[in-house]
């Protein structure tokens, strides 16, 4: 079972970005079915979607394969003030945690997934933006990314799909 970490993760996915949500989104899926490959399409498709329009899963689009993720979680208080690129989307915490596994996760749907990474955050609905910092401290990651979780009851609008285009040619050294 993965840890909770509660500063910061590290992550590798092979997908074109991140998979975010409340572990009580798990039930979607089929008990006893450890992959949803035997689905339609369609079917992981639309079961997808119901959950990113319920604020249970956000999947945060990096637009590319293969690299290297350090991860925090950041009170408002807290936050940067410069960051090289941004975005921001609701999410609904239950639970007191959220997940985070490759965004190609759905494809091969594994109940526990030995790279997911967890952080405590606490219950209710979250305005989370999500900011790709430069670079710190001789770290390896290609992206830094800092999530900003603040309370909120204004339900923000959008899809469950945001985008935080990673960039090769942005200065994050």
């Amino acid at each position: 079972m993965p840890e909770i970490n509660a500063l910061e993760a590290r992550l590798y996915p092979s997908g074109l970005g991140l998979m975010m949500f409340r572990r009580g989104c798990l039930p979607i899926f089929p008990r006893r079915q450890t992959s949803c490959l035997s689905w339609t399409a369609s079917r992981r498709a639309a079961s997808m979607t119901a959950s990113c329009r319920h604020t249970g899963v956000v999947l945060l689009g990096t637009g590319s394969p293969e690299i290297r993720y350090a991860i925090r979680i950041m009170p408002p208080a807290a936050a940067p003030n410069e960051a090289l690129k941004a975005t921001e989307f609701g999410l609904w915490i239950e639970g007191g945690l959220l997940a985070i596994r490759d965004g190609y996760a759905p494809m091969e749907w594994l109940v526990e997934d030995p790279y997911e990474v967890r952080f405590s955050v606490p219950n209710g609905y979250h305005r989370v933006r999500a900011l790709w910092m430069p670079r710190r401290n001789r770290s390896d990651a290609d992206m830094h990314i800092d999530l900003i979780f603040e309370e909120t009851t204004e339900r923000l609008s959008g899809d469950g799909w945001p985008m935080l285009a990673y960039d090769v040619n942005l200065d994050s050294a």
